[in-house]
Formats: structure tokens, C-alpha cells, sequence
């Protein structure tokens, strides 16, 4: 698999979403567009800048089922059945990027 087919999948969970499984009606597509946001910056060979959005905006929304057992004060997915279906995804992909940046210095 490579980053870009797995935030794709992610993309598509997030876009599933019920809506009452995220913090108001707008979380879900904001998601997606930061995923988007990381998809272009991929393509363009921005890989430390998609690497950051993974880490210090996405998967800072999606973390604290794994983190403290719960959902926590940052997290705009509600419920840690979605959660523990899209960190995987999110820290899969963050795994594949460093690999990239690793391999092209």
C-alpha cells in the first residue's frame, strides 16, 4: 500500500461518518479537506509538510480512544468505534511518509 491509497481510504470512512459521531456537522468535510490538503502536498513531493498535517492535525483529531481510552477534548470524531478504525489508517500512512523522507535523504 502507499500513503496515498490508504489517507484515500481514510477519506472515504471520514465521508461515511454518521454525523452525530463527530463533534458538529461541519468536522466530517473539514476532514476530508485536510486529507485532500495532505494528498496534493504527496503528489507534489511535499513530504515532510504532509507528514506534519497527518500528525499534528488529523491524527490530533482522532486520537484519544487510543490514547486515554476515550474520545478527548480535541477530538472531532465522537465515538471510539470510528476512531479505532481511522488511527490505524492515519499512523499507517504517517509510517509510509517517514519511510519516503528516510529513503530520499
Amino acid at each position: 500500500d502507499t500513503p496515498e491509497a490508504i489517507i484515500e481510504h481514510a477519506a472515504e470512512i471520514i465521508a461515511n461518518l454518521d454525523p452525530k459521531n463527530l463533534n458538529n456537522a461541519n468536522s466530517g468535510m473539514a476532514l476530508v479537506n485536510k486529507i485532500n490538503a495532505t494528498l496534493v502536498m504527496i503528489d507534489e513531493g511535499f513530504y515532510v509538510e504532509a507528514l506534519e498535517k497527518l500528525h499534528d492535525d488529523i491524527l490530533q483529531k482522532t486520537d484519544g480512544c487510543t490514547t486515554t481510552g476515550e474520545p478527548d477534548s480535541n477530538d472531532w470524531i465522537l465515538t471510539c468505534e470510528d476512531q479505532e478504525e481511522l488511527y490505524p489508517l492515519i499512523t499507517q500512512a504517517i509510517e509510509l511518509l517517514e519511510n519516503l523522507i528516510y529513503q530520499s535523504w
